[in-house]
């Protein structure tokens, strides 16, 4: 495993398949592509805006 998979492993420890959709953008489908993949996780949170999108669906969540 190199160091993109360990720390692309390492985000998907801490992110719900929840948090993997509002990522998918809603797609279900992609949702265990991400958990097969998870350097595709990175790819995704380098997306100006993705995070952003994570971060608020988050506070959305525990309200």
């Amino acid at each position: 495993m190199d160091g993109r998979e360990s720390v692309g492993s390492r985000y998907a420890e801490h992110l719900t398949d929840q948090d993997l959709l509002v990522l998918t953008g809603g797609r279900a489908d992609q949702v265990a592509a991400l958990r097969r993949e998870p350097t595709l996780v990175l790819d995704l949170l380098e997306r100006p805006g993705v995070a952003d999108a994570l971060i608020t669906a988050r506070g959305a969540c525990s309200r």
